[in-house]
């Protein structure tokens, strides 16, 4: 399969991981869709419950960087 083409056409692209067995099961569909340190650090975000961040990946262009957004009530 390939990536849909609205991936391709997207400068900006913000990644977050929801289930660890979904994103294996991504990884094996689409294996160069992500370098192989993003796919390690994508694979060790947390669940945002316990951790009271989400962690994200924001890639620009061939740029990459790693974040965690704090959200409070």
């Amino acid at each position: 399969m390939r990536p849909v083409p609205a991936w391709g056409n997207s400068s900006y692209k913000i990644i977050l991981k929801q289930s660890a067995k979904e994103f294996a099961k991504y990884n094996q569909l689409y294996p160069d869709q992500f370098q192989p340190l993003q796919r390690d650090m994508i694979g060790k975000f947390g669940a945002a419950k316990d951790q009271w961040f989400s962690s994200f990946l924001l890639q620009v262009e061939n740029h990459s960087s790693w974040h965690r957004l704090f959200v409070t009530r």
